[in-house]
């Protein structure tokens, strides 16, 4: 059950954003985004690290039951109603166990490496079925919300999804 009455713990603009790809600098130990065609910039325009301690492994699932594990009480989603009162909360650990849910029934009917297309605007649930895509070890087909009915098929068709949300 979410949360309520927490006030909303954010993060400033532009902070704790994750590339795909991202690198530690053996001097500052901080996280550099690399990119092929970068060059000696990072993507802030920064200099880029003289050395490169090792490539982070990691899953955006990893980062979540990271975030869990460290900041489990803190919170981790806030539904955007228009009504602040009605707003639920998630903390990191609430959203990880809706997630891992979310994963355990989606691997009742699929296998990790199946595509799952989703098309859904933001909303919490959208937040918990990506999490829980990517915990069961699938593949996330994101397909925008404001899509038309033959667009979606097409991308449903190419992609080879094994469902459709």
């Amino acid at each position: 059950m979410p949360s309520q009455g927490h006030e909303r713990q954010g993060r400033k603009p532009g902070q704790g954003l994750l590339f795909p790809l991202c690198v530690r600098s053996v001097a500052s130990n901080s996280v550099e985004g690399h990119h092929q065609g970068l060059g000696s910039r990072t993507f802030d325009g920064g200099p880029a690290p003289q050395r490169i301690e090792r490539i982070e492994d990691l899953t955006i699932g990893d980062l979540l039951c990271e975030a869990a594990r460290e900041s489990g009480d803190r919170i981790a989603l806030v539904d955007g109603v228009s009504d602040p009162k009605l707003r639920n909360r998630w903390t990191y650990t609430e959203l990880l166990q809706q997630s891992e849910r979310v994963a355990y029934a989606l691997l009742t009917r699929f296998r990790p490496g199946d595509r799952i297309a989703l098309c859904s605007p933001n909303c919490p649930e959208w937040i918990m079925l990506h999490y829980g895509i990517v915990l069961a070890g699938m593949v996330e087909v994101p397909i925008p919300a404001r899509s038309r009915a033959a667009e979606i098929a097409t991308v449903v068709k190419d992609c080879g999804a094994s469902a459709f949300v």
